[in-house]
């Protein structure tokens, strides 16, 4: 018989689990400098409590992309099956696009205004500095927006629906964790053409944004490909 301090303890199980992948992603974020090992991070055996490992491959490339996908609409039909819980999904996958594409655009309004500027290669640094800074709480508070949504929609699925709504959830943001540290890597590209300031510095943050726009087809390449866009 189902007691309900063993209720308690089961709905506990799948909070912890997001509020643990909330608070390492934001985590990542924060501590964005350069490159981070992902298959370290999704190898680790306390990563939220589910197998990651047949994800390794998803990094990069529009095919590998709809591989991961595909496992994650393994969850997304059974989550589709019940009626209350129908597309909730999508709503928050595509703000946290929205947000980062906005944060990318502000972080490229600062460029253009150097440039148009003619600033000198220390007021560059720092206004770029600033920039990075800015970027990274708006991310982090994305982050913060999105896993309060998807707890509040998991609490409201029946029981046992909960830890396959929770896992899904996990397994959408890992894959979008791995478009934000590329986001946050080109960032950090232009933070250090400028500091070290060639001639044709501003065409190198220029080639910069160009890499970023491919960033963001592969996003939203992965995101319709998710939810059965064309």
């Amino acid at each position: 018989m189902t007691t309900v301090a063993s209720t308690a303890n089961e709905t506990s199980a799948w909070k912890l689990r997001l509020r643990g992948a909330q608070a390492q992603a934001k985590a990542r974020i924060q501590e964005s400098q350069g490159s981070i090992n992902i298959t370290a991070y999704l190898a680790n055996p306390e990563s939220f409590g589910i197998d990651h490992q047949s994800l390794h491959s998803a990094e990069d490339g529009v095919e590998k992309l709809k591989q991961h996908a595909e496992k994650l609409k393994e969850y997304l039909t059974l989550l589709r099956a019940n009626p209350t819980s129908d597309d909730k999904f999508e709503p928050i996958t595509r703000a946290l696009i929205d947000d980062h594409r906005n944060l990318s655009g502000d972080v490229k309004a600062v460029t253009d205004k150097l440039q148009d500027d003619k600033v000198d290669k220390q007021t560059a640094m720092e206004k770029m500095r600033e920039a990075r800074q800015r970027a990274k709480k708006q991310s982090i508070d994305s982050i913060d927006r999105s896993y309060d949504n998807a707890v509040e929609i998991t609490d409201h699925q029946p029981e046992d629906q909960q830890e396959t709504v929770a896992d899904a959830w996990v397994l959408i943001y890992d894959q979008f964790l791995k478009f934000t540290d590329k986001i946050f890597n080109i960032f950090l590209d232009m933070h250090n053409a400028i500091s070290q300031w060639p001639e044709d510095v501003w065409e190198k943050v220029k080639e910069a944004w160009n890499t970023m726009k491919g960033i963001f087809v592969e996003i939203y390449q992965w995101f319709n490909d998710l939810f059965g866009y064309a």
